[in-house]
């Protein structure tokens, strides 16, 4: 059960009362800038994501007793590390921009939930807990690609 716990609440970043869920986020980019550079990286949003569905969907109905809970930020850190999944952290100026851009534009897609992402959300149990991060992180992807494809080729 505190396993469970501890990656539901995004290693206890969820507990924080105010704005969890962009605790969570800045957790995952220190993640990111310190092992994007490993060949390992691309397992850690799989990771996230295949775990984040049922932990996330247990967590909602057996811890916490409340639909997408906001304690549960597993959401926030596997859309997080998606989002980033094609970068690797540098120190320079492409780094902190795609560290910045990043977080930034995650977080508003996360907030606002633009079409499909707020129907995504709808979805039973930890996948809709999950969804409407994951299609926040591809939205985000799409959009630093473009910055690196016209700041940083």
């Amino acid at each position: 059960m505190f396993f469970i716990r501890m990656l539901a609440t995004g290693f206890f970043t969820g507990r924080v009362r105010t704005a969890g869920g962009t605790v969570a986020s800045l957790f995952a980019c220190a993640v990111w800038a310190a092992v994007s550079g490993s060949r390992l990286y691309p397992v850690l949003p799989l990771f996230f994501i295949f775990v984040g569905v049922p932990i996330a969907g247990y967590a909602e109905r057996f811890i916490f007793f409340s639909e997408d809970a906001p304690e549960i930020v597993i959401d926030e850190i596997a859309g997080m590390l998606t989002a980033l999944l094609s970068f690797q952290f540098t120190f320079g100026t492409s780094g902190a921009v795609y560290l910045a851009a990043g977080f930034t534009l995650f977080r508003v897609f996360d907030i606002f939930k633009p079409p499909p992402i707020s129907a995504a959300q709808k979805l039973p149990g930890g996948l809709g807990i999950m969804a409407d991060d994951l299609l926040a992180a591809i939205y985000t992807n799409i959009l630093l690609q473009i910055v690196r494809f016209f700041f940083f080729t």
